[in-house]
């Protein structure tokens, strides 16, 4: 395998996951700002859930669970809100187009 597809594709799968965060950082401010109620129920869930997570661990555990739950589920459909649909599409095919990205990377690197 050439050495530039190698980083060809580093390079996507590091714009994938920056794209993701953007993403992210977006839906979750969108909800904190547009729906409060299912914000709040979630957790409150934030970007920077990671550095809190040292001060309440139970608290940020069952945040992210909530919110993969809300994103993988069904539940922003009852929102009536097409953006957040769009969002959660967004999501998703980011997510999904990172594993495979990211298992050819340790492929390939495992190789060299």
């Amino acid at each position: 395998m050439s050495n530039s597809l190698h980083w060809l594709i580093v390079a996507a799968l590091a714009l994938d996951t920056v794209t993701y965060l953007a993403v992210l950082s977006h839906f979750l401010t969108y909800l904190r700002t547009n729906h409060t109620a299912t914000w709040a129920n979630m957790g409150r869930p934030t970007m920077r859930m990671g550095v809190e997570a040292a001060e309440n661990p139970k608290k940020v555990a069952r945040a992210g669970y909530q919110l993969s739950k809300f994103i993988f589920g069904r539940q922003y459909r009852d929102l009536g809100d097409a953006h957040v649909g769009r969002l959660i599409w967004c999501i998703r095919a980011l997510l999904a187009l990172a594993i495979p990205l990211l298992v050819f990377v340790i492929a390939t690197e495992a190789s060299r």
